[in-house]
């Protein structure tokens, strides 16, 4: 039984930690999108786009482990 919990443990805390890094990645990417908006001479609605479908598929990718 102690072992059980320990491993039900072990999933909250690596679930976490990749919630955490895909916030933090999305965070970063918010950030930089007036230098990619000038980088890749592209529409701001363009780049609000992408970011969005990063993020919505980083957590699929993550929801089907």
């Amino acid at each position: 039984m102690e072992n059980e919990s320990q491993y039900k443990w072990g999933v909250v805390l690596v679930a976490c930690m990749a919630i955490f890094i895909n916030v933090l990645d999305s965070s970063a990417m918010n950030v930089a999108i007036t230098n990619l908006v000038v980088e890749l001479n592209t529409t701001l609605s363009t780049i609000q786009s992408i970011i969005a479908l990063y993020a919505l598929v980083g957590t699929v990718d993550f929801s089907s482990v």
